[in-house]
């Protein structure tokens, strides 16, 4: 994965982190608990659920003012749903 989501991690991780059993499905992405994904990952793929539905929902923002976020967004959508297939 790339070194922005690596900074997202470490921004997430300094917030207080995450743990597997609190994960609630985000409406319109994979429910991760269907995948046998180990620990460290399914909480990587998680915080990038969240940022990615974080994107979606200012949309608008993201592609008239800060478009270099939208681009990098789309290239973190490809990479997530990568590593996902990767536990089908």
């Amino acid at each position: 994965m790339t070194d922005f989501i690596d900074d997202m991690i470490k921004y997430d991780e300094q917030e207080g982190g995450m743990e597997r059993e609190n994960y609630v499905e985000i409406k319109g992405f994979y429910d991760l608990r269907e995948y046998n994904i180990p620990d460290k990952i399914f909480i990587k793929l998680w915080r990038i659920q969240k940022y990615l539905k974080h994107v979606e929902d200012h949309k608008l923002y993201f592609k008239k003012l800060n478009v270099n976020l939208w681009e990098k967004a789309k290239v973190l959508s490809g990479e997530y749903q990568q590593v996902l297939a990767s536990f089908a």
